[in-house]
Formats: C-alpha cells, sequence, structure tokens
C-alpha cells in the first residue's frame, strides 16, 4: 500500500509542477522581412508574458491556481474515501478509516475555501487600496 501511495504523491507532485510551471522562455520569433535575429528580437519585446506582468499579480495566480488544485484533490479523495468504504465488506477498521478520511477532506476542503476568500478579500483590498 505504502509503494501505490509513494508513486501516486511523486506522479501527482510531477503533474502539480507541470501545471504550475509558468512560461518564463518562448520559442524564437524571427520576422516576416528578412527572418534575421534584429527582427525576432523586435516581435520578442511585444510578447506580454508572465515575466512582463508584476510579481505581485504572479504571486496571486499562484496561490489561486494551488488552491484550486488542491479542491481538485480534496474532491478525489472523497471519491476515493467512497470506494474505500464500498468495498470495506462489512470491516469496521476500514469503514472508521473511510469515514475519517471522508471527514479530513471535507475539512482540508473547508480551509482551501476560507484561503480563497481570504487571497480574494487581500485581492480586492490591494486593489483598492493602489487605486
Amino acid at each position: 500500500m505504502r509503494t501505490t501511495c509513494s508513486r501516486w504523491l511523486t506522479r501527482s507532485s510531477a503533474a502539480a509542477c507541470s501545471f504550475f510551471a509558468p512560461l518564463l522562455a518562448y520559442a524564437q520569433v524571427f520576422g516576416n522581412n528578412g527572418n534575421n535575429l534584429d527582427s525576432g528580437l523586435n516581435l520578442a519585446q511585444n510578447i506580454h508574458g508572465p515575466v512582463h506582468r508584476p510579481l505581485r499579480d504572479l504571486v496571486i495566480i499562484i496561490i489561486v491556481n494551488l488552491l484550486s488544485f488542491l479542491a481538485l484533490v480534496a474532491v478525489i479523495m472523497i471519491v476515493v474515501a467512497g470506494i474505500f468504504l464500498i468495498i470495506s465488506a462489512g470491516s469496521e477498521e476500514h469503514k472508521n478509516r473511510a469515514k475519517n478520511i471522508i471527514l479530513y477532506t471535507i475539512i482540508g476542503l473547508i480551509v482551501i475555501l476560507l484561503a480563497r476568500v481570504i487571497v480574494a478579500f487581500f485581492l480586492v483590498t490591494l486593489v483598492a487600496g493602489g487605486q
């Protein structure tokens, strides 16, 4: 069981890293007039991506995406706990384990939702205070 959980944790961590990794580099861009490097650099200066955003916006985007991902993981854990509950075959130990997973996942989901509310509150406060 531990190796299965370890594999699942490794794979989900790798998926989370690839999901949240910002695209800091773009492919080479060459202009239509002559296809030289200077025209490509001029075009690349007009690309607006994560590099051109303020740090505050990047942090907020990362936090919101992380909280959304954690909410998705919480829903998946509730489904997994439901499957554990179904396949417990009357064993009280397995039923209690599944119920605890559901209980702690719901508590975690409430914490995640409160964190989203706090982030939204500070986002509105910072935006209103900055203008």
